[in-house]
């Protein structure tokens, strides 16, 4: 059932236009800002764990594992996985919460799930390595930035850490993929201080949305293009083009997924959906919400609404803008469009299928890839003297 007009800006929209205006009032600079950013994620996030505080112990770690494992198991089975929605977001958010947590033990168990998962999940899993700001991390970031066998969202995201991480790695020749992944003009998700879910509580990701424009290979590095509309208190702000890392707020929040319309854009609208957010790069965000899709501003569901509109599509209801349903959410908008991500990228290994030498391989995480060398998969620092 839909909350009236008052019901929603009292409450589903309390995260969104309060912490912005108090900011503003109250002179916050940008760091406490990220920080009351990052406990409104943990709140919105899917996972039952993330209801615990966000402990290194074993007990918390080991939930947020099961959570992980839970969804893993069954993953075989499910198509576009939208059938087990639930247990995968709250995989997604824990396996970032495993990468707030920092325990390097922790992150060699996460990477035995990689070879296991679809490239959502494996951006999810880069991401939280990277946050460990390790050095023995580095070449497991590497070896992913240059395999063939990964997409080039995946390797844009290694790219992305490794530059993080102070790491200038380059490509002399940057090979293309040899397998798909997500497709230009794809609709993108992530967790914010922007919004809250409508409907079922802790089950939909809600929050930030983006288009998802191309990659592009840029001075040996493969590059990610994605234009969104953020607050114009954040810098940059209003509709502008973004990384990964600028997408989920400097890697603070889950990357919850790609996804498109039901009737799968052509070529042609993939086009015309990338020129028309491009078209509006440097127009403010709305803060009232009461012109999403412009002309003048926008909020981030409203650009990409209004972007997928101009191509003649429409990823959500006409009904969800007006009226008693206005103001369009993140959470609508993901739930009235459809996963367009393989469940689970092939993986291409030298070593010949069901040998022990294949097993061993997996069990090592991202170091057995096809045509690199391996290398110390030891990613624990090593115990002081």
């Amino acid at each position: 059932m839909k909350l009236s007009l008052g019901t929603i800006i009292l409450t589903t929209t309390i995260f969104s236009f309060i912490p912005v205006h108090a900011a503003i009032n109250a002179g916050v600079n940008a760091a406490a800002f990220e920080v009351e950013a990052a406990r409104d994620a943990k709140a919105l996030a899917g996972s039952e764990s993330l209801k615990t505080p966000l402990a290194g112990d074993d007990a918390s770690m080991d939930r947020l594992l099961a959570d992980i494992r839970n969804y893993m198991t069954g993953l075989a089975n499910k198509g576009l996985y939208e059938e087990d929605f639930k247990r995968r977001l709250a995989a997604i958010s824990s396996i970032w919460s495993l990468g707030e947590i920092g325990n390097p033990i922790v992150m060699e168990k996460l990477a035995g799930f990689y070879f296991e998962s679809d490239e959502v999940i494996r951006m999810n899993i880069l991401i939280s390595i990277g946050k460990l700001k390790n050095q023995k991390a580095i070449p497991f970031l590497r070896q992913t930035a240059a395999s063939e066998n990964e997409t080039m969202v995946v390797r844009s995201v290694a790219f992305e850490l490794l530059e993080a991480l102070g790491d200038d790695f380059k490509l002399e020749q940057v090979a293309p993929s040899k397998v798909m992944g997500m497709e230009d003009s794809d609709i993108i998700f992530t967790g914010s201080f922007l919004g809250t879910p409508i409907g079922e509580p802790m089950t939909t990701p809600g929050g930030h949305v983006g288009l998802f424009v191309k990659t592009e290979v840029r001075d040996g590095r493969i590059i990610s293009e994605i234009v969104d509309c953020m607050p114009n208190v954040v810098k940059p702000g209003g509709v502008r083009k973004a990384s990964w890392s600028l997408f989920t707020t400097k890697f603070k929040f889950p990357f919850y997924g790609n996804r498109t319309t039901r009737e799968k854009p052509s070529v042609a609208q993939r086009a015309a959906i990338s020129d028309a957010a491009l078209a509006e790069l440097g127009h403010r965000y709305n803060n009232l919400h009461d012109t999403q899709k412009g002309p003048l501003e926008f909020d981030c569901v409203g650009l990409v609404e209004y972007a997928y509109e101009s191509a003649g599509l429409n990823p959500t209801p006409d009904t969800l803008e007006t009226g008693w349903s206005w103001p369009l959410t993140p959470a609508e908008q993901f739930l009235h469009t459809v996963a367009n991500q393989p469940a689970a990228i092939p993986y291409i290994n030298a070593a010949t299928p069901g040998s022990k030498n294949v097993e061993a391989t997996l069990s090592l995480g991202l170091f057995g890839v096809t045509g690199l060398t391996a290398v110390d998969t030891n990613i624990t620092p090593a115990s002081a003297d």
